[in-house]
């Protein structure tokens, strides 16, 4: 009988899965997928780092994914060629297949270059970082399960990230934990623009991300872990059993940490941070470098830059103690003094529907706790937080936020923005390293 992981293989993946097979060379030590979009050469301190990173005596095989849609600006296809000068400089191919081709970066790192920014090979319109991250990680995923690699994760990086050389070690502490895992996020640390308005904005959404994950964790959510495509790793299995990543142009990587997070524990690492480029950027639709892009443009508003009302988590907190009670055999929704809407807002999501669900699936509470729990997942979370705040309590400016959220402890009236995001930084590293997701 085929396995899940043939299943997928044969009946899901991109076509690049298939070049696996006219793939020489391994076993490599690791694997790890890149898209590549408008970077010229600047992702070589990536690639170094690497290098840095990689365990001999296997080689490191990095899948690049050059990628474009055929009506990419001119400048940005200009970037791509020399990207791929970069590479052709540094080493001249040992394979050459269309669309493909690879190079010895050196001895510790292959570069494996899949070119979807050329006439006949472009993304389908509409495709991007996600369509790109799909193709290269599902060639990973055959060449694990062909038994030519000798760790189980597929490592997702971007062209701005350079690591710290115990990477790959995070992938050892997961299985430590447990040889489960089925994902693991990577700590990270940004890195801001000289440009001051840049370095603000950069400061601020930095603040967000950490913001939103002490929040959860002080709320005792199993999805307490920052989503981000350049510091994650999924288990090649699991990869291939929740059928790998979605085709977003943004978002990719929270919706595929949600669905891991359900196949085994998620293991939120601790240590060395992978450094990113907090940068502007129109690569995609939201997210970081979109968000620098808007508030550096911003001088005047960056003072009120939102952040979640701390009642939202108060709420979310008070339903996540409510669920063992549900499981048991209780009934109704609960409320807090604090946030008295908190029945309204899950109402909004369908709440009732769900606890009849749990409660009629079996009779035994543990049973029912887990169906309540992979209901209310990551993507639930998030829309009762979004619940509360776009119907009971507006999101404040983040000072304001600060001072009242009950996870940051020693607030000032009105803190100042650079010892923020620090001071975020260190709460966040208090947490610790944890198992997460159904499985922690």
């Amino acid at each position: 009988m085929a396995s899940t992981f043939d299943k997928y293989l044969a009946r899901h993946a991109a076509p690049e899965a298939a070049l696996a097979e006219a793939l020489p060379g391994g076993p490599w030590g690791a694997t790890a997928v890149m898209p590549a979009y408008d970077e010229g050469d600047a992702l070589a301190p990536a690639l170094r780092s690497l290098t840095a990173a990689s365990r001999p005596p296997h080689p490191t095989l990095l899948i690049l994914v050059l990628n474009a849609t055929e009506d990419a600006p001119p400048e940005a296809l200009r970037r791509n060629d020399d990207t791929r000068g970069l590479l052709h400089a540094a080493a001249a191919p040992t394979l050459t297949l269309p669309s493909l081709t690879l190079h010895a970066w050196d001895d510790r790192l292959q570069v494996l270059l899949i070119d979807r920014s050329s006439p006949g090979a472009f993304l389908p319109p509409g495709g991007g970082v996600g369509h790109a991250r799909r193709l290269g990680a599902d060639l990973a995923a055959a060449l694990h399960h062909a038994g030519r690699v000798q760790t189980p994760w597929i490592w997702s990086l971007d062209a701005d990230a350079t690591v710290p050389t115990d990477l790959l070690s995070l992938g050892d502490a997961a299985l430590a934990r447990s040889p489960r895992c089925a994902a693991l996020v990577a700590p990270f640390a940004h890195v801001f623009a000289d440009d001051p308005a840049q370095a603000e904005a950069g400061r601020l959404y930095d603040l967000s991300l950490r913001y939103y994950v002490l929040g959860l964790a002080w709320a005792g959510s199993p999805w307490a872990y920052w989503t981000l495509g350049s510091a994650l790793a999924s288990r090649a299995s699991a990869y291939a059993a929740v059928r790998g990543f979605p085709r977003r142009t943004a978002g990719e990587d929270f919706y595929l940490l949600g669905k891991l997070a359900k196949q085994g524990p998620l293991y939120r690492g601790h240590g060395a941070r992978i450094q990113i480029q907090a940068r502007v950027s129109s690569r995609v639709p939201f997210g970081t470098g979109p968000a620098i892009q808007r508030w550096s443009e911003q001088d005047a508003a960056r003072d009120r830059f939102p952040l979640y009302d701390p009642r939202c988590f108060i709420a979310l907190r008070c339903w996540l103690e409510h669920l063992p009670l549900l499981a048991q055999g209780a009934s109704g929704l609960p409320s807090h003094p604090t946030c008295p809407w908190l029945p309204d807002a899950l109402e909004r999501l369908g709440a009732p529907r769900r606890i009849e669900r749990a409660l009629a699936a079996s009779p035994d509470p543990h049973v029912r706790l887990r169906h309540l729990h992979t209901w209310f997942d990551a993507f639930q979370t998030l829309k009762l937080i979004h619940a509360c705040r776009d119907h009971h309590c507006p999101s404040p400016r983040w000072s304001e936020a600060l001072r009242r959220a009950p996870f940051w402890p020693d607030a000032t009236p009105h803190p100042d923005l650079a010892n923020a995001q620090r001071r975020a930084v260190a709460l966040e590293g208090q947490l610790g390293a944890a198992l997460l997701g159904l499985g922690g």
